[in-house]
């Protein structure tokens, strides 16, 4: 199978392969067809489908044809991953300018939200003489203590 190829063209050209080589004489049984086929995957995408088939089947009964069907199965889901994965983005900070957050008097108790948001406001935040815990979080998050 080459890189980027699908199931489909790998089954397409390894049948052409087959019905070439026939044509010459040489003839291969649906055992040694379907072990081709399976030996020619590569084995960091698909070494553990293969596996499970190796195991799970009884591979002189196995027509090539079913095969098709559970790597066609089987090559879904891993574009189903490849997308998923490619989709999910990273959780990002919200940053704001620095000169924004000079003179923390001057900020709102909104503006210490979001810089509380930041490193660098976190920073700040941690390092203010002036800073109280039950003021970063809004009112009602924390059962008030007596």
């Amino acid at each position: 199978m080459h890189p980027g190829e699908t199931i489909k063209e790998m089954f397409i050209r390894f049948t052409s392969i087959a019905n070439n080589l026939k044509s010459f004489g040489k003839t291969f049984t649906n055992e040694e067809m379907v072990r081709k086929i399976l030996r020619s995957l590569p084995k960091n995408k698909w070494g553990p489908k293969v596996t499970t088939i190796e195991e799970a089947q009884d591979l002189k009964r196995l027509a090539v044809d079913n095969l098709l069907a559970k790597l066609l199965a089987h090559e879904i889901h891993l574009k189903e991953d490849e997308e998923e994965t490619q989709t999910k983005k990273g959780v990002a900070f919200k940053t704001t300018s620095e000169e924004h957050y000079s003179s923390e008097e001057e900020s709102s108790e909104e503006d210490k939200d979001s810089m509380a948001m930041t490193p660098r406001g976190l920073k700040k935040m941690f390092k203010s003489k002036t800073f109280d815990p039950k003021k970063v979080h809004k009112k009602g998050s924390f059962p008030e203590e007596e």
